[in-house]
């Protein structure tokens, strides 16, 4: 039996890749969600900031849409015997 797909044009349009822009505006929401809490960092390794080391001209691209906004930003790089860890961290803290 064939199962009937129910999408409209806006459900299509939530598949298509996000534009920087939409990504920062995305990190800056869960930024200030983070700030509500009293957190003053985010680390994620969505939007492929977790898969590879170098970093891809979109994420350069959203790194700096973010240093311009004010925040610190950078991909960062955790190592150990079993593992490499890269992801993105935000930082909106003052600095000292």
């Amino acid at each position: 039996m064939k199962r009937e797909i129910r999408m409209n044009a806006e459900d299509i349009r939530k598949l298509m890749p996000k534009t920087a822009d939409e990504i920062v505006d995305e990190i800056v929401e869960n930024c200030a969600k983070l700030a509500m809490e009293g957190k003053e960092k985010l680390t994620t390794g969505n939007y492929d900031f977790g898969a590879k080391y170098k970093l891809t001209e979109k994420q350069e691209e959203i790194i700096e849409k973010l240093r311009e906004r004010g925040f610190n930003a950078s991909q960062r790089v955790e190592c150990n015997q079993l593992f490499v860890r890269t992801y993105l961290w935000v930082s909106w803290a003052k600095e000292k």
